[in-house]
């Protein structure tokens, strides 16, 4: 099944200086296939499309 994920940040907390956006998320969360991720960037929103099988699952994947 496949999840659009919309993730945003307030200036504040942005990642940018700590690592980037990949710190956002667990790229090594079982179960789930990271398909794209689409940023814009200084509107500090990113958007992720991920292909797996339960909603646990990209719970797992949103938990760095």
């Amino acid at each position: 099944m496949l999840f659009l994920i919309t993730q945003t940040h307030t200036p504040e907390l942005c990642p940018k200086q700590s690592g980037g956006s990949k710190t956002l998320y667990n790229a090594s969360a079982e179960g789930v296939k990271l398909k794209a991720m689409y940023g814009a960037f200084s509107q500090h929103v990113i958007y992720y499309v991920v292909e797996a099988d339960s909603l646990q699952a990209v719970h797992k994947f949103l938990d760095p």
